[in-house]
């Protein structure tokens, strides 16, 4: 019982940013589709700041007709502020519950796709990467915008399941 817990919390791939999923390489996967955790996955906390490769990234997925789906935890004020201020119009859901598959379950079948067919990005282990593990989606860890004190902690904690994935991937530590 503890080993599908545990095999719940790796992350079927490792980023250094969402923006290296890009169309070329979902297209080559399968993908039609990406799910997004939005704060320290996107953005930094709490900052409607985006990365000027990340806002490149959202744009191609669009021209590639690929939907991109911020899923957030946090309250809708706060997502919709983010998603208004980009060029392009992207669907969103927030107080998404996370880790509850029940949300992560009606996200694929509002897009009329396969479990199999989402790829599902964000920066923890144990709602992002547990949730959709848990949902059947195909998931990506990219590491936090910003690294306070907690999630910090947090992170050497995840530690060994990243060690996990990148075993698994045949990726040296960089």
């Amino acid at each position: 019982m503890a080993n599908k817990f545990i095999e719940k919390l790796v992350p079927d791939y490792l980023f250094r940013s969402a923006a290296q999923a890009t169309p070329k390489w979902l297209k080559e996967r399968g993908f039609k589709a990406v799910a997004s955790d939005l704060d320290n996955t996107l953005t930094a906390i709490d900052k409607n700041d985006i990365d000027e490769n990340i806002l490149k990234w959202i744009i191609s997925l669009d021209e590639h007709g690929i939907p991109l789906i911020i899923y957030s935890n946090n309250d809708e004020k706060r997502v919709e502020s983010f998603v208004s201020a980009l060029p392009v119009k992207i669907k969103y859901v927030s107080k998404a519950k996370k880790p509850d598959t029940r949300g992560f379950l009606k996200l694929v079948m509002d897009l009329g796709i396969r479990l199999d067919e989402v790829l599902f990005i964000g920066d923890k282990l144990h709602t992002d990467i547990y949730g959709a593990n848990s949902a059947g989606i195909p998931s990506a860890l990219v590491p936090p915008y910003k690294m306070g004190p907690i999630v910090f902690a947090r992170h050497l904690l995840e530690r060994p399941f990243i060690a996990i994935a990148r075993e698994r991937s045949g990726m040296k530590r960089k």
